[in-house]
This record gives C-alpha cells, sequence and structure tokens, in this order.
C-alpha cells in the first residue's frame, strides 16, 4: 500500500513521508523482508534527503536504523542532525545520544 501511497502525494513532506514509511517497514522487518535491508534503507533516505532535507523524520529513522545495524557512529551522526534542525525530535534524538555515548564509553 506504501507504493500506491506515493502517487497521491500533494507535497515535499507527503513525499518524504513516504519514504520514511518505507524506511520503517525494512527497519521492522530487516532480514524477513530483504537480506539488505539496511541498503533499502539507506536508498530510500538518499531519495527523501533531495526532496526535503529540512525534514527531520528521515534522518531520525536512518539513526534507528544505524543503531540497530551496530553503527553506533552513523548513528549519532543521524541523531545529533536531527537536534540541529529541529527541536521537536530533539528529545528524543538526545535520549539515543546518551544511549550511544554511555554504550561507547562501556567498550
Amino acid at each position: 500500500k506504501l507504493a500506491i501511497a506515493s502517487l497521491y502525494t500533494r507535497n515535499r513532506k507527503e513525499a518524504v513521508m513516504v519514504h520514511v514509511g518505507f524506511m520503517r517497514v525494512y527497519m521492522m522487518g530487516r532480514d524477513k523482508i530483504s537480506q539488505n535491508w539496511l541498503e533499502k534503507i539507506e536508498e530510500r533516505y538518499e531519495r527523501s534527503i533531495l526532496l526535503a532535507p529540512e525534514i527531520p523524520d528521515h534522518y531520525f529513522v536512518m539513526g534507528l536504523a544505524y543503531k540497530i545495524s551496530g553503527r553506533p557512529e552513523k548513528a549519532l551522526e543521524q541523531f545529533l542532525h536531527v537536534v540541529e534542525i529541529n527541536k521537536e525530535f530533539a528529545n528524543d534524538a538526545s535520549e539515543f545520544i546518551s544511549k550511544i555515548h554511555i554504550t561507547k564509553s562501556n567498550q
């Protein structure tokens, strides 16, 4: 149904949210959907930031995907970008930033 949703977007934000939806589906299903789920998310992310780099949603979801895939440095970069561009997600992103710093210091 998400593929059909892209046909009905009326603006850039809606188009971005379709990409973010795909990113979330790949992240939730991971290997059950595709062995290269992270690459699929990165592809959607790249398309999404070309449409509207000022929208924080795609950075946040990309950060979650990197966190889940065991790439804390890349996750941290995405979460910091969220904090820079939008205060709405700042609390959520800050929570993940703290967890990444704690994990890195315990290694």
